[in-house]
Formats: structure tokens, C-alpha cells, sequence
């Protein structure tokens, strides 16, 4: 998921779109995307063919689209995977998150910062009628069920649901259920603006169950997102025959009968499925990597469609080279209509929704950008399936960082902005609004404890790409190979960050390990400062000499004998211990490179040639993303002491210049 108010929108969304409408349209076409792959991430981790079923759905669903709500029936058959006997089940009635203003949901969103904190103006409700057990004697277990969590008493998306037998480990139950679900007005996710519908987290919906026997259930949080157990899903969708529907899955059949169309579709190794219907839907299709891409999209935004589409497409590649081959056989994107923004920037497995207006330019590449991150989490959310809830990091970093990856592949150093004079990259908005955040919070927490959405933007997404992209330059190519065998080994089987974690040892080693786990379970940072220069000419030794014999008394000719000795001091400040290089410039420009392995709060260099050292350059490539101030990365000798218009062979001034938005 995308948050709505980043600093990647603040900056190429609005400022920078309006201003290439209004004063560079003719200047604003870029040409056709060509991907560049990266070299495809060796590894000998074959993923897994398919999910270990667990709970598995068979839903009718029938749309009103003049109510708003849905009316369905179904089977839900659930395995106890877990090596305990079972006697409760935990359900998600994630809709009731819009039922009033009680709700966990509700009652944490703060007006105007972050996603989902518009005005609801209409209400939304999930209504079980009824829930049994074929094989436990099949009375109506939901007349007792309760909710789940007595510290928020009148939140309604979490329910405890007692059985009247045990559930065996390995041993299958099927619960018939009967459900009513009434859509709210859009305010994030899921609901209804006029006659477009996105129907998201609209059914109950079994809590993942963990090895031990207990389930993994909490209310609808306003920052959290989801978790649950991999199943085959089989939906019959009944909407008004002028409706179109985009769907999770594959379609398989279709008729249109009294009036109303009805579609069927089915597909295995998944964990959730939502769907669209709308009467004014457009649709084009795709190919790559054998998958067939759709996209549905408002009428007049065609050219805004075909960067959706070539970006998916692009993608698609990028990422089975990265990650693993896609392994649906169909991608559908939709993209909401103006008044439904809030239904864009989400992913559902084999779904994606994106969002922007019909003017989206191709130099100013939001639609490109949104499109590639959620497609993104079809592996860190949809094949790996993390907590969401527990450790969004896991989900929405490892895919700012793979978002990155593909932007890079395809459109260079103008992944984000491409305008006559001004390029800007991910990494750039991603340094940005990373320590804009000022690393405030710890980066491996659960969603709900941010203390707000824009920290939780900047460091579950940012900081967290940031750190993955750092220690990738620093440690050059490990995390990207450490990612491809993390997303290859664990797919289908729900990671924890010491998965993470161990890859990355095996890859790059304990001490980039070790860093990793400070940024992100300590709040570890890091700022590197040329502390001085000092330099003086190498003269002839003098003073009192007894060697050889006798004692003789040598006087300071201060006569220059090989040129300058320098030493130039170098500091780390923070917590994490990063190598790094510097350069030191001296006078008529010739440069020579050092390496500090970081250890210690300071080095000192010794330089000694014919002329002084002129310039000090700590990391001078830009690997070290997460210095906190580049501002004191470079000295010049007789110049002030934060170098803040510092010109070398490199263009350093300039990058200084922009290290609030350029890296």
C-alpha cells in the first residue's frame, strides 16, 4: 500500500505536474521506455510450486449496486495446520472497521495526515447470518461468538468464535457461512464513489493460524494491513449485466442472464480477494513473461493506462529476474476514477489498484512509480505473505527498495522526474523523506505503535528502503542478491525479519548482518564529517641530535625538502559501523582514494606529495544513503568548515546543492 501524502507525491504529483502542464507540455514527452535488466540474481533456491492450502473459500456474491452492498453465501474449508488441537477460531470482519466512529480504525486516524482520514458519508456494516460447522453438528456457531479483544470493546472487526468439538491437528472442517456486506463511501481500500464499487476485505475471513495453535488476529488498525493463511479461492461475482468486473484470480466462465452478468473466477495459492465492478469501465490488454496483464481505467485516461500497462509489463520482467518468476498466470490492475483516489495504491493478490489523474506525464513518472511498487508487493506481500500487521516493514520496504530496483532498470536517473534540467531518482525522494522522518522510531515494530502516518511513511517505507539500498552499495550487490534467495527460499512460507536477516549474513557477512539488525531494530544511524584538514611543508629534521655521537645542534631551515605532509580526520557518529571511502583532492586536482573500515568515532589520515591536500571527500560515490547530513561530507582546506558549495571532478557542489532531494 501507498500512502497518499509521501514526499514522492508532495514533490512529482502536484508541484512538478502542474508546473510541466502549464509551462512544458511540449517538453514533457520522454522516449519510449527501454528496460535495461539488471543481471539476473543467481541463486540456487528453487521456489515452491504451490502453498501449503490451509483455507480455502467458495463464494456466491451478489452486488447491489444501487445499496451498495453485497449478499453471498459460502464454504470455507479450513485446515488445523498446527501441531495442537483447536477448540476456537478467530474471525476478521474487517468492514465493520467503517461501521461507526467506535472502531480501532475510526478512533485512531488523525484529520488530514495520511490515507483513509476523509469524511465517511456513509457507514458500512458486516452482517454474519450465519456460520456452522459440517462436521462439528452444524448449528449456528456465530450466536456465540464474541469479540475478540477486551481493551477496544466497541471495535467489531475481530471475533472469537468457540467450537463445540476440537479440530484435530491436520484434520479439515467446512464452515458454511451466509453474510450481508455493505460497502461504505470510499475512505480507504474498499467501498463505493457513484456506481464504481471496490469491494476489499468485504467477507469473513479466518485469521492465520501459527504453528503453535494460536492465531494471529487483531482489529483493523488505521496503519495496518493483513495476514492470512494461503487457500484456493472460487468466486461466482453477480452484477448488473452495464457493470464490468476486474477480479483477484482467473476468469473462467461468464454469462449475462436476466439482466445480470455473473462471473466465475478461480485461483489457488492465495490468502485474500476483492474485485471491482463499474458501468464505465475501459479495458486494454497485455502480455509479459507469459502472464496476460489488464488494466480497467476511467474513460479519457488512455495515455495514463498505457503507462500503467508498459510499466507492468516492464516490471513483470524486472522482477522474476530479481525475485522469482510470477507464478499467476493473469495481472489486473485498476485504476479508480476521480472522487475514488482512495481505492488506488493498494494490492491484492493478482490485483493491483493505482490512481492518478488523467493528466499523469510521462516525464513526471508517479503512474509509473505507483504502478511498480504495487506490483511489487504481488512478491513481498502476495507470494512471501509476512505479518503485515506485526512487521509492515518486511512488506512495504523490501518493496520501496524493489520498486527502486526496477525504476533504475528502466528509466535510469529519471526514474521519478525526467524535466529539462532537474532528473531526479527513487533513491533521491526515498533519502528524503527518510530523513525527514529524523529516525524517530524503530523500523521493525508494528504498524499500529507509529506514531503517525507520516512516521510510518517515513520509516516502514523510506528508512527502511534506505537502509536495504545503503548497505547495497556499500556491501556492492549483496542485499539484491540476498532479497532474490529471501523471496525464493520463502515463498508461500510467512518470513519473520530473522529470515531477513539470515540471508543477508550468508550473502554479505556477520558485520553487515550485525548493521542491519542496529537499523532496523535499534534506531542505528550514522553521519560521517571530514573533521579538518592540516597540512604543512616536510622540512629537514632539527633540533639536538646524539646519533651518531657526538651531540650536534641542527638548526630549522624551514627548506621544503619533498612537498606537503597532510593528516586529514575523518568522523563516524552514530551507531552503525559502515566502511567507507574517501577522497582526498589536492592542489591542481589530482585525487587519491582511502578506505576506512568505520570502526572507531574517528581516523586519521596521512597524506605526503609534492602539493597539499586541497579537498577532503568522505564517500564521494554516495553509498552511505542514510548519512544524516552530507553537508559535512566535504571540506576544502582554506575554505569555511561545512562546505556547502564544494566543486571537484564529480559535480559535488551540485549534489550538496540538492542533498535535501538528491542523495
Amino acid at each position: 500500500m501507498r500512502l497518499s501524502r509521501t514526499g514522492r507525491e508532495a514533490l512529482a504529483g502536484a508541484v512538478l505536474s502542474m508546473a510541466c502542464v502549464l509551462a512544458l507540455r511540449s517538453l514533457c514527452a520522454v522516449p519510449g521506455e527501454t528496460l535495461q535488466p539488471s543481471a539476473p540474481v543467481t541463486s540456487a533456491v528453487t521456489p515452491a510450486a504451490h502453498a501449503d492450502p490451509v483455507a480455502s473459500y467458495d463464494i456466491d456474491a451478489r452486488l447491489d449496486t444501487v445499496a451498495h452492498s453485497v449478499h453471498a453465501t459460502g464454504t470455507i474449508e479450513w485446515r488445523n495446520r498446527s501441531t495442537v488441537a483447536v477448540r476456537e477460531v478467530f474471525v476478521h470482519l474487517y468492514l465493520n472497521a467503517f461501521k461507526n466512529s467506535q472502531s480501532a480504525f475510526m478512533q485512531e486516524r488523525r484529520p488530514g495526515v495520511g490515507r483513509g482520514t476523509g469524511t465517511l458519508r456513509e457507514f458500512a456494516s458486516m452482517d454474519v447470518k450465519r456460520f456452522s460447522a459440517r462436521e462439528l453438528g452444524g448449528d449456528d456457531l456465530w450466536k456465540q461468538a464474541a469479540r475478540a479483544n477486551p481493551e477496544l470493546p466497541d471495535d467489531e472487526t475481530d471475533f472469537r468464535v468457540p467450537l463445540p468439538a476440537e479440530v484435530a491437528p491436520g484434520q479439515t472442517i467446512h464452515f458454511e457461512v451466509e453474510w450481508d456486506s455493505k460497502l461504505p463511501s470510499i475512505v480507504e481500500r474498499t467501498g463505493f464513489q457513484d456506481t464504481f464499487h471496490m469491494v476489499g476485505q468485504w467477507f469473513p475471513k479466518i485469521a492465520r493460524l501459527e504453528d503453535d495453535g494460536s492465531f494471529a488476529h487483531f482489529p483493523f488498525h488505521h496503519l495496518s494491513e493483513f495476514y492470512a493463511d494461503f487457500g484456493t479461492y472460487d468466486v461466482r461475482i453477480d452484477v448488473p449485466s452495464t457493470f464490468r468486473i476486474a477480479a483477484v484470480g482467473k476468469l473462467v466462465s461468464e454469462k449475462v442472464e436476466g439482466g445480470r452478468r455473473i462471473e466465475r473466477y478461480q485461483q489457488a495459492d492465495i490468502h485474500d480477494f476483492a474485485f471491482s465492478a463499474w458501468d464505465r469501465f475501459v479495458m486494454r490488454d497485455g502480455m509479459s513473461q507469459g502472464v496476460r496483464v489488464r488494466i480497467w481505467y476511467p474513460p479519457g485516461f488512455d495515455d495514463v493506462a498505457a503507462q500503467e500497462l508498459r510499466a507492468a509489463e516492464l516490471s513483470l520482467a524486472e522482477y522474476g529476474s530479481l525475485y522469482g518468476a510470477y507464478p499467476y498466470e493473469q495481472l489486473t490492475i485498476v485504476h479508480p476514477p476521480a472522487g475514488a483516489e482512495e481505492a488506488g495504491g493498494m494490492e491484492y493478490p493478482t490485483l493491483i489498484t493505482t490512481g492518478g489523474p488523467w493528466y499523469s506525464l510521462r516525464a513526471i513518472g508517479t503512474a509509473r512509480g505507483v504502478t511498480i511498487h504495487e506490483l511489487g508487493h504481488q512478491y513481498f506481500y502476495g507470494l512471501v505473505a509476512t505479518d503485515e500487521h506485526r512487521f509492515p516493514f518486511l512488506d512495504e520496504g523490501l518493496t520501496t527498495f524493489a520498486e527502486g530496483e526496477v525504476l533504475s532498470a528502466g528509466w535510469g536517473a529519471g526514474g521519478l522526474v525526467d524535466l529539462p534540467g532537474l532528473r531526479v531518482d527513487h533513491a533521491s525522494i526515498m533519502r528524503w523523506v527518510a530523513l525527514e522522518g529524523r529516525n524517530a522510531e524503530v523500523v521493525a515494530q508494528p504498524a499500529e505503535r507509529f506514531s503517525s502516518a507520516s512516521s510510518y511513511s517515513a520509516h516502514a517505507y523510506m528508512r527502511a528502503g534506505l537502509i536495504l539500498i545503503t548497505l547495497d552499495r556499500v556491501y556492492p550487490g549483496t542485499v539484491r542478491r540476498s532479497l532474490g534467495t529471501y523471496a525464493r527460499k520463502f515463498r508461500f512460507r510467512h518470513p519473520t525479519p530473522d529470515a531477513l536477516v539470515r540471508e543477508f549474513e550468508a550473502e554479505a557477512g556477520a558485520d553487515a548482518a550485525k548493521q542491519l539488525k542496529t537499523a532496523i531494530h535499534e534506531r542505528g544511524w550514522i553521519d560521517y564529517a571530514i573533521q579538518s584538514i592540516g597540512c604543512e611543508l616536510k622540512r629537514a629534521p632539527f633540533g639536538l641530535f646524539d646519533s651518531p655521537p657526538p651531540r650536534r645542534a641542527v638548526a630549522d631551515s624551514y627548506a621544503a625538502l619533498d612537498g606537503f605532509r597532510c593528516d586529514v580526520v575523518v568522523a563516524r557518529r552514530g551507531t552503525l559501523t559502515l566502511p567507507v571511502d574517501i577522497d582526498l583532492v589536492v592542489e591542481g586536482g589530482s585525487r587519491t582514494r582511502r578506505r576506512w573500515d568505520g570502526v572507531g568515532d574517528t581516523t586519521t589520515l596521512r597524506y605526503e606529495g609534492a602539493a597539499p591536500v586541497d579537498i577532503a571527500v568522505v564517500d564521494p560515490e554516495h553509498r552511505v544513503l542514510l548519512d544524516e547530513d552530507l553537508t559535512n561530507n566535504a571540506v576544502r582546506r582554506l575554505g569555511p568548515a561545512r562546505a556547502r558549495q564544494v566543486v571537484d571532478g564529480v559535480l559535488y557542489a551540485a549534489q550538496l546543492a540538492l542533498s535535501g532531494a538528491t542523495p
